[in-house]
Parts: structure tokens; C-alpha cells; sequence
């Protein structure tokens, strides 16, 4: 099945430093939502999910899941760096702390 990869991927904090994971993908980022989430699922969880399952079936552009996945990791307080395509040759990042 094809993966929908993104323009530039995602990196989350699930629970600790060791816990950092690169999410390239909606694929990914269903498999993160269904077996790696470690908090209970709010509203923003659910979304994304119907977000992955709209791009992979072709109803939607993977962008669309990628920033669902996000607004789900915000609503669950994790750690985020958001990774932007304009700025990924230079390695740079806007890191986007989701607990204040």
C-alpha cells in the first residue's frame, strides 16, 4: 500500500527522550496513533486517525494527515518539532514545545 509520504516529516516525544520517533508518513502516522500513543485519545486523536484513513484511501492530500497528526500530538502535551521543507537542506527546525 502506498505510504502517502510527506514533504518533510514530523518528529515526536512519546514519553521521554528515548521515545523521540520520526514520523515520514501518513502510514506512520496511523501506526503511531493506533499502537504507540501513550496517553488516553482526546478529540484531536480521533481526528487524525479519520485524517490517515481519508488520505489513504486517495480522499484527501497527505498534508492533510500530517497536520492532523500534529494537532494531535499539541492536544496530547508531547514534545513536536515540525520539520519544513523550505528549511530541510539546511537541517534546520522549528521546534514547537506543545507543554507551556
Amino acid at each position: 500500500m502506498d505510504t502517502k509520504r510527506w514533504k518533510s516529516y514530523v518528529r515526536v516525544e512519546l514519553g521521554g527522550r528515548d521515545k523521540r520517533i520520526n514520523i515520514p508518513s501518513t502510514r506512520a502516522a496511523a501506526e503511531c496513533l493506533l499502537r504507540s500513543w501513550p496517553t488516553e485519545w482526546g478529540p484531536r486523536h480521533k481526528q487524525a486517525r479519520e485524517a490517515c484513513i481519508a488520505v489513504l484511501k486517495g480522499e484527501q492530500p497527505p498534508e492533510f494527515a500530517r497536520q492532523a497528526f500534529v494537532e494531535a500530538a499539541r492536544e496530547a502535551e508531547y514534545w513536536l518539532w515540525a520539520f519544513f521543507p523550505a528549511d530541510a537542506s539546511k537541517e534546520a527546525f522549528a521546534r514547537q514545545a506543545a507543554r507551556r
